[in-house]
């Protein structure tokens, strides 16, 4: 474990034992918290005047980072806004299916694991209708093995 997660525990830990033990003794409790109070005032760490200059240099810490975050989250946004889901009207051809779960997989598969894959998803394509298709398409790439993958291979000279 990090030092750091040791620390969130054991401030975890405490402050639970703290708030147990104010909700049986509370007069106790509001006697300590009373006797804190004073001693941060007579030390200076509730004057007005530092806090508002530790809330300064904590804006000007912070503010930089922060607006980088608002502006790549508007960013986010609004790219995700223009997202159009592109779906042709009606049954999905054999190569649209094919090519949907490849890109899902992210792996060459044969005609047949494609076939059980697709079946098990609903679409019932036999094996060679999926061979013939994706033969006939540019956007498959014919790897050993008779595996197909949708694009172009990552490694060069993998397909035959």
């Amino acid at each position: 474990m990090r030092v750091a997660e040791v620390a969130a525990r054991l401030a975890w830990q405490t402050a639970a034992w703290a708030g147990r033990a104010a909700a049986r003794h509370p007069v106790l409790a509001g006697a300590v918290v009373a006797l804190a109070v004073l001693v941060c005032r007579h030390q200076g760490l509730l004057d007005s005047a530092r806090w508002r200059t530790d809330a300064v240099s904590l804006r000007e810490t912070t503010g930089a980072p922060l607006e980088r975050f608002a502006a790549a989250s508007e960013d986010h946004a609004l790219t995700r806004d223009r997202l159009v889901l592109v779906k042709a009207a009606g049954e999905a051809t054999t190569e649209q299916l094919a090519a949907r779960h490849l890109a899902r997989v992210r792996t060459a598969l044969t005609p047949g694991q494609l076939r059980d894959a697709l079946a098990a998803s609903g679409a019932r394509v036999p094996a060679t209708r999926l061979k013939a298709a994706m033969r006939e398409h540019p956007g498959f790439t014919r790897l050993t093995g008779d595996r197909y993958f949708l694009g172009r291979p990552a490694l060069p000279g993998t397909a035959r």
